[in-house]
C-alpha cells in the first residue's frame, strides 16, 4: 500500500512540477528567440537603409565594407540583390542555392519568409531572413541574412537543463517528504493489521469459518485488514460464547448435586439430635448461598457479552430501547412488599412521564433489581430508598439512593468487582449483584456509578443514552 500511496503522491507532484517547468521552459525559449529575431531584424533594416542610396548613386564601396565587417565579426553571410534578382553583393551566400533563390524572389515580392516562432535545441542551425530595399510599394532590391542559431540554441539548452535539474531536485524533495509522510501515516495501520492477526491467532479456532463480508472496496491492504477484523470478531464472539456456554453448563451440572444436597440436609433435620439443629441450619444456608452464586454466574455470563456485538454478529438491529420510567415504576411496585417487610420506605421520583432509554427492558430490570436488592439488604431498618429517573435530552439518569450507613470511601470502587462484599455487610450476599449490573451497563454502552449519597448512604446511578440523542448522532 505504501508503494501505491507514494506513487500517487509522486504522480501529483510530477504533474504540478511539469505544469510549472514546461511553460517556464517555453517562455525562456520564446524570450531568447525574440531577442535573436529583434537583433537580426535591426541588422537587416540597417543594411536595407544603407543599400537604398547606394543603389540610387551606384556607389557600393561603403556598403561592401559594412557587409564584410559584419561577416568577419558574426560569421553570418549577407546577400544583396537588385530588383531583377541579380546578386550585387554577397558574402558566403550563393544565388544558385534553391533556398537562397526562393528567398530572393519572396523578398522582391515583399513576402515574409517562414521563420520559426520558437527556437528549440533541435531547431535548424541557420535560418534565412529577407528585407526589401526601398520605400513604399516599390522594391529596389532585397537584403538576405543567414542567421546562425547555434548560440541561441545553446542558451536555450542550458536554460532547459537548468529547469530540468531544478524540477528533478523538487521531485526528489517531494519523494523524500512523501516517503516520510507515508511511513508515518501507514505505520499505525501496519501495526494494527499485525496486532489483529496476532490476536486472532491467539484465540481458539472457531468451529465455523468467519462470515466475511464479500464486497469490501479500497486497497488490498485495507480489504485484508477489514477481513482480519471480521475473522477476529468472529473468533472473539465464538470464544465468548464458548466461555458463557461453559459457565452455563457448569452451573446447570452443579444444580443437580446441589439440589440433592439440599434434600439430604432437609432429611437430616428429622434424624439429628436437637443440639445439632443450628449447624444443620448453617449448612442449609450455605447451600442456598451456593445456589444463589450459581444463578449469579449464569446472569453474569450472559451480561458480559456486549449486546451490540452479539446483535451485530447475528445480523439483527442493535438499537434496543425501552421506557425507563415505566420499567422503574414496575420494579418499584414489585419490590414494594419486600421493602415494607424490611421496615424500609421506597419512594420514586420521575422527571418525566416517559423517557426512552437505549437499553433493553430486561437488562434495565436486572440492573434495577440488583441495585434495589443491594439497598434492601444493606441500608438497614428504617432507611429510605429513592428510585429516581431523570433526563437531560441526551442522557437518561436512573438512580437508586438510600440514607443508610453506606460503605467506606476506600471500598466504593470495589463494589462492582465479582464476589466482593464490603466489610460489615455480613455474609448473606453473593457479591455478584452489582457486578452483573455493571456488566449489563457496559454491554449497552452505559455507565454504572457507585457513589456515596449525601449526607450518608449509597447511590447506584445508571447513565444511558436516550433515543433522541441516538437519532441526533445518526442525523435521523
Amino acid at each position: 500500500m505504501r508503494a501505491r500511496v507514494l506513487a500517487a503522491l509522486l504522480a501529483f507532484a510530477a504533474v504540478a512540477v511539469l505544469s510549472f517547468a514546461i511553460p517556464l521552459a517555453f517562455a525562456a525559449s520564446d524570450a531568447r528567440t525574440r531577442d535573436l529575431m529583434l537583433s537580426r531584424t535591426a541588422v537587416l533594416d540597417w543594411f536595407a537603409t544603407l543599400a537604398y542610396p547606394e543603389f540610387i548613386t551606384g556607389d557600393a564601396d561603403f556598403l561592401r565594407g559594412e557587409i564584410d565587417d559584419y561577416y568577419e565579426l558574426f560569421r553570418e553571410p549577407v546577400l544583396i540583390a537588385d530588383s531583377a534578382g541579380t546578386v550585387v553583393l554577397s558574402t558566403g551566400l550563393e544565388a544558385a542555392d534553391p533556398m537562397v533563390r526562393g528567398a530572393i524572389d519572396s523578398g522582391r515580392r515583399n513576402e515574409q519568409l517562414d521563420t520559426p516562432a520558437r527556437l528549440t535545441p533541435w531547431s535548424e542551425d541557420t535560418l534565412l531572413l529577407a528585407r526589401p530595399i526601398g520605400t513604399g510599394v516599390h522594391s529596389e532590391g532585397v537584403v538576405l541574412l543567414e542567421v546562425t542559431t547555434v548560440r541561441a540554441k545553446a542558451d536555450i539548452t542550458r536554460t532547459w537543463i537548468l529547469i530540468a535539474l531544478s524540477s528533478a531536485v523538487a521531485l526528489g524533495v517531494v519523494y523524500v517528504l512523501a516517503h516520510t509522510l507515508t511511513r508515518w501515516v501507514l505505520r499505525p495501520l501496519d501495526s494494527l493489521a499485525a496486532g489483529v492477526s496476532f490476536l486472532t491467532r491467539t484465540l481458539p479456532t472457531p468451529e465455523a469459518p468467519a462470515p466475511l463480508t464479500a464486497h469490501y472496496s479500497g486497497p488490498p491492504e485495507i480489504r485484508h485488514l477489514a477481513r482480519s477484523f471480521d475473522a477476529m470478531a468472529h473468533a472473539v464472539l465464538s470464544s465468548a460464547s464458548a466461555q458463557r456456554k461453559l459457565i452455563e453448563d457448569t452451573a446447570h451440572k452443579l444444580r443437580n448435586p446441589l439440589a440433592a444436597l439440599t434434600l439430604r440436609l432437609d432429611a437430616l433435620a428429622y434424624e439429628l439430635p436437637t443440639g445439632s439443629q443450628s449447624s444443620l441450619d448453617r449448612a442449609g444456608a450455605e447451600a442456598e448461598r451456593l445456589g444463589a452464586i450459581l444463578d449469579g454466574m449464569l446472569k453474569l455470563a450472559t451480561a458480559e457479552v456486549p449486546h451490540q456485538f452479539e446483535s451485530a454478529a447475528a445480523g439483527t438491529d442493535s438499537a434496543a430501547y425501552c421506557d425507563a420510567v415505566f420499567v422503574a415504576a414496575e420494579r418499584a411496585d414489585a419490590w414494594g412488599a419486600a421493602f415494607k417487610a424490611a421496615e424500609m420506605t421506597l419512594r420514586t421520583e420521575f422527571g418525566a412521564q416517559r423517557i426512552r432509554a437505549m437499553i433493553e427492558e430486561s437488562a434495565l430490570e436486572q440492573i434495577l433489581d440488583a441495585a434495589l436488592s443491594n439497598a434492601q439488604h444493606y441500608a438497614g431498618t428504617g432507611a429510605t430508598v429513592t428510585l429516581s429517573v431523570r433526563s437531560d435530552h441526551n442522557t437518561c439518569e436512573i438512580a437508586v439512593a438510600d440514607d443508610g450507613p453506606g460503605v467506606p470511601e476506600s471500598e466504593l470502587g470495589r463494589l462492582t468487582e465479582r464476589f466482593y462484599r464490603a466489610e460489615g455487610q455480613g455474609q448473606t450476599g453473593t457479591g455478584l449483584g452489582l457486578s452483573i449490573a455493571h456488566a449489563l451497563a457496559e454491554a449497552y454502552s452505559a455507565k454504572l456509578h457507585v457513589e456515596a449519597a449525601e449526607p450518608h448512604g449509597l447511590c447506584v446511578t445508571l447513565e444511558v443514552g436516550t433515543v433522541a440523542a441516538a437519532r441526533a448522532e445518526s442525523g435521523g
